[in-house]
């Protein structure tokens, strides 16, 4: 069986060489992409980066005391259900430090989120320049923070809210990279509780 070569800086390459070269490349970018895995309020570790097999991740950041994140719930729920079929992941993760399971599973229980619920204040949290409650933070596929900050512009200030929102950030943001369009803008500024540093 002939094989086709090639010359790369005078050393001779057949096809096979070449392919094993872009399978060990492959592989070093997976293991090269940050990986982080948070517990889900019954202990058990999810996997949150990569997510090779989605089109990204949604992750919210939020207190469970928080007034503002609270009033988020629905929105997050409806973005959840919008995108979350076309092949978003989408994740809520409370930042309560310290954090009582017990309460964290009671307050998500009469909130309702319809999608994982995941706690802890480690990597993620730094990986997405989080700093306030509500925030909403998109990762590629191979970990890279693409968009964070506000989920829309519905509060304004702090105490201060339009009764509907005039822009969509994060709406806009998953559109874009849906439609393989530049992204709007890649930090917005969260209006919300702090998240305090545990």
């Amino acid at each position: 069986m002939h094989q086709l070569r090639t010359r790369a800086k005078g050393v001779d390459l057949t096809l096979d060489d070449v392919s094993s070269m872009v399978m060990i490349a492959a592989l070093v970018s997976l293991v090269a992409a940050t990986s982080v895995s948070l517990p889900d309020l019954h202990g058990k570790d999810v996997q949150v980066l990569p997510s090779p097999a989605s089109k990204g991740v949604v992750a919210f950041f939020v207190l469970s005391g928080c007034p503002n994140a609270n009033a988020y719930v629905p929105e997050m729920n409806r973005l959840a259900k919008h995108y979350g079929p076309k092949g978003w992941k989408f994740y809520l993760v409370y930042v309560d430090a310290p954090a009582n399971v017990g309460g964290l599973i009671k307050n998500a229980r009469q909130f309702g989120y319809t999608f994982p619920v995941l706690h802890g204040q480690g990597e993620l949290v730094k990986l997405a320049h989080a700093t306030k409650s509500p925030e909403a933070a998109v990762f590629s596929p191979r970990s890279k923070l693409v968009y964070h900050g506000r989920i829309d512009d519905r509060f304004y200030a702090l105490g201060k809210q339009r009764l509907k929102p005039r822009v969509h950030d994060l709406r806009d943001t998953l559109d874009a990279v849906d439609s393989r369009k530049p992204i709007p803008h890649a930090r917005t500024e969260a209006v919300g509780c702090f998240i305090p540093r545990g």
